[in-house]
């Protein structure tokens, strides 16, 4: 069958029905579960044709086998062999890859000139750094100001700010690992807008090889972390992705695996990956379809390349081999994407070949950790760690000392106690990780552990019961002289101040309960320094009621001695301010007038040097310029109207003195008028000819009255009208007038 002839011959003779099985399979990158190919439609019902039609292709034709038989026949995995469906995929090109090349991991490169067997370049061990790493990142938190994001995680910069701390080969992704179990087990909490390690970490850091063990059920049980989603965290994201793979079923599939393979065997990933991914397909049914090309759903084989590369190696239970350290920094964090040359588009088909191809290569070997302690317990957590310590545990603490050299350095072995690994770096700071941890003592970091109550004396006993030698004096030294230059300088918050004419004044004023309570300090017997939240204006009243007369400074407005105003406004005050101004301008560009005499521009501009570089009032100028400039034209709008009334009144008086040359034409209707429609009909002719109307008006308080108006428009069963004896616009309604004559 491997004759690419023959081949072609024999599927051409294969009937349509059996064709679209095989097929099938080689879309599902040639393994799939025997149910798969059974179920059709919607309903998913059970073909026994096809059944009979499967049966028969996998007893006759021989390019189809059972890989995995099952006790239900329906969940047995069928498969095409690689080889055949390699000369396929070639357009049925022969198959002349060698031996060598089908075993990536025998490339001559990296075998031994002795022949003693395969040896890759650079081998990454992280046996005995997991929980010292963690140790470092809680530390990294305590000393810098890190900021809770709105999602509840931390930022991407301040986690890359502690990777060049931590021993080699670590990524952010590491860190992000560390800082979510430090997060769930309470080790970090956050505290207003910050995150804060919480006062128990030392004592947690006890028992190391029980840190080790709750790391490690962490990562075996949590769906928080997933190896599929790139960034590892689904748990502190925007939003949450879906549809993930059962990642817990996964890496106890790998661990079950792993827990047969030969311990110091080599072992190349692509073989290992690709000799899985028909066990994924029965272990996680409906994964090994892996089509999706979204940037959340990685292929199976890249999710495996994370959980051995990263999770597995980071906690010390596999060992990498890589052929250069620019690949080990690849593992792990790879997309479709980087795999796809550029203007590819990634597709189902094209996405298996090129896992294939796939030249990242890399080989691993089961650590003599995993073999040792673990022992076939991979999936008890509970049971792994009851026998106690022993030599070369990825927990191993065995060693309290370390050495204080002169230069201020201090070395620390590799199982070094943590929770004193931790207390040192309470006062200390990092400066090499390797096997063995270099530290560094600075006024600074000793200044930092002053600020967390350290004292000279803890820090001078601690180092002396700690280190293997005697402590040098030049360390005793600096401890001694950062305790004695701390306090030199004092700085703190504080409130107001009260300034007092004599000592006797401010012996009073302090003595006072409502005042006293408010004093933090008091300076050269005359200044009184009052607390952060001090209320001036109470304290003031409270100097007034001792009989007092205290000048109380503008809490908004400062003169300095050059005699500068120093104005402190609120935002939204500058904003008002600013539009006020703006406002103005335009007042003189709209009646092109010299209204303020050039004297708006310049403040404008010293307003807007600092402003518009910090709080860009622009944004928040424009509604109320509107507003200002709306407000405005109401203003002159309303005005003109009264005088256009005022001007149209007088002009009426004059016309109504001024001898007439001719009669109006008479009202032809009722006059007086009465009822509804009489009314009305005489109230618009009166509009029509600028008229004055006598009313006979009922008000709602039942008060009859006699009123002269001068009616302007009708407004549904109102009249809008002026009347000349109020000098006011009034409302009337119609329904109310007794009568009404011209």
């Amino acid at each position: 069958l491997l004759e690419p002839k023959l081949l072609r011959a024999l599927l051409e003779n294969q009937s349509p029905s059996r064709s679209g099985l095989f097929e099938h399979i080689l879309k599902k990158n040639g393994a799939c579960l025997w149910r798969e190919l059974l179920e059709g439609g919607a309903q998913k019902r059970f073909n026994h044709s096809r059944d009979e039609l499967l049966e028969n292709l996998v007893r006759e034709s021989g390019v189809v086998f059972v890989s995995q038989p099952a006790a239900n026949q329906s969940d047995s995995l069928v498969m095409v062999p690689r080889d055949i469906r390699h000369v396929i995929q070639n357009s049925f090109r022969r198959d002349e890859r060698t031996l060598a090349e089908l075993s990536r991991g025998n490339n001559r490169s990296q075998r031994r000139d002795d022949g003693s067997g395969f040896r890759p370049s650079v081998v990454l061990d992280n046996t005995q750094n997991v929980v010292r790493d963690l140790c470092i990142v809680l530390s990294s938190i305590l000393q810098r100001r890190v900021k809770v994001l709105n999602n509840g995680g931390i930022g991407r910069n301040d986690l890359k700010k502690i990777v060049p701390l931590l021993s080699h080969n670590k990524t952010v992704k590491y860190v992000a690992f560390l800082s979510l179990f430090a997060m769930t087990k309470k080790l970090l909490i956050p505290v207003g807008s910050n995150w804060r390690v919480s006062k128990t970490a030392e004592s947690w850091f006890v028992d190391a090889g029980k840190c080790f063990a709750e790391l490690y059920e962490f990562w075996l049980q949590t769906n928080e972390w997933n190896e599929e989603f790139i960034d590892g965290d689904v748990l502190h994201v925007e939003v949450y992705p879906q549809n993930l793979v059962g990642i817990i079923e996964l890496r106890k599939l790998l661990l079950r695996v792993l827990g047969k393979v030969p311990a110091e065997t080599w072992i190349d990933f692509d073989t290992f990956a690709q000799s899985l991914l028909p066990q994924v397909a029965i272990e996680i049914p409906g994964r090994f379809d892996h089509v999706s090309t979204d940037k959340n759903h990685r292929h199976t084989k890249l999710i495996m390349e994370s959980i051995v590369a990263e999770s597995l190696y980071w906690f010390g239970l596999i060992t990498l081999g890589v052929p250069d350290m620019e690949t080990g920094a690849k593992l792990g964090n790879r997309t479709h994407e980087e795999m796809t040359p550029a203007g590819t588009k990634v597709s189902s088909s094209s996405l298996s070949d090129l896992i294939e191809e796939d030249e990242c290569q890399f080989s691993f070997k089961v650590s003599d950790v995993m073999r040792q302690v673990f022992s076939g317990r991979y999936l008890e957590p509970d049971r792994l760690f009851v026998d106690g310590q022993g030599e070369g545990l990825p927990y191993s603490t065995q060693n309290a000392q370390f050495t204080v050299q002169p230069n201020q350095e201090i070395i620390t072995p590799p199982d070094l106690v943590l929770d004193r690994f931790y207390h040192l770096l309470l006062f200390t700071q990092v400066k090499k990780i390797d096997i063995m941890t270099t530290l560094m003592i600075t006024p600074e970091s000793l200044s930092r552990g002053l600020e967390r109550g350290l004292s000279g004396d803890q820090i001078t006993s601690f180092l002396k019961q700690s280190s293997r030698k005697d402590l040098p004096e030049t360390v005793v030294q600096l401890v001694e002289e950062c305790v004695r230059r701390r306090g030199e300088i004092d700085m703190g918050l504080a409130g107001g101040y009260i300034l007092g004419s004599s000592r006797a004044h401010v012996e009073e004023i302090t003595a006072n309960s409502k005042i006293g309570k408010h004093v933090k300090d008091v300076l050269n017997e005359r200044v009184v320094i009052l607390n952060r939240t001090a209320d001036l204006r109470k304290v003031a009243l409270e100097l007034q009621k001792l009989g007092y007369l205290p000048k109380l400074a503008s809490e908004t407005l400062h003169v300095t001695g050059e005699g500068l105003f120093h104005v402190t406004l609120r935002p939204e005050d500058l904003y008002d301010l600013m539009a006020l101004l703006h406002f103005a301008v335009g007042l003189e560009e709209q009646f092109d007038s010299g209204i303020f005499e050039d004297r708006v521009r310049p403040l404008i501009e010293l307003l807007g040097v600092d402003a518009h570089g910090d709080l860009n009032p622009d944004f928040h100028l424009k509604p109320r310029l509107s507003g200002f400039k709306s407000n405005f034209d109401k203003c002159l709008t309303r005005k003109k109207d009264e005088e256009k009334r005022r001007l149209k009144k007088q002009v009426n008086r004059l016309l109504t003195r001024a001898p007439r040359n001719r009669e109006p034409k008479p009202y032809g209707g009722e006059n007086p008028a009465s009822g509804k429609a009489n009314i009305k009909k005489l109230m618009k002719f009166a509009i029509e000819r600028e008229m004055q109307v006598k009313l006979h008006y009922r008000r709602s308080t039942g008060e009859e009255i006699d009123e002269v108006i001068e009616p302007e428009s009708l407004q549904g069963g109102r009249i809008y009208a002026f009347c000349p004896d109020d000098d006011e616009h009034h409302l009337y309604a119609i329904e109310r007038i007794e009568q009404a004559a011209l």
